[in-house]
């Protein structure tokens, strides 16, 4: 996340809007920060309104998560990286006891 090319298309009804419009995106990656963000623009078909959102979302290693349980508390944390024996790229199962 943070690192994929800016995109847009045009369509009927989205997420966005439920209206026709064109849909506009793009990330960043912040290295200092360990942190991306991605922007959203929506242009209403009719009216030619834009609108924007942005989001920001934190990176942590697996060890700063199992940090993060193990202060708050949790025990025996551990990261599994498949769900029911099936890998789903970039995301794990993070697991510990309350």
């Amino acid at each position: 996340m943070g690192c994929e090319p800016r995109a847009w298309y045009a369509t009927q009804s989205g997420l966005f809007s439920e209206r026709p419009h064109l849909y506009l995106s793009e990330s960043s990656w912040h290295e200092a920060r360990s942190a991306a963000t991605v922007r959203h623009w929506v242009v209403d078909a009719a009216t030619a309104d834009v609108q924007r959102w942005a989001a920001s979302y934190a990176a942590y290693t697996d060890d700063q998560y199992l940090e993060v349980l193990d202060a708050q508390g949790f025990s025996e944390a551990r990261i599994q990286p498949t769900f029911g024996g099936i890998a789903h790229d970039g995301f794990q199962l993070l697991l510990a006891t309350a």
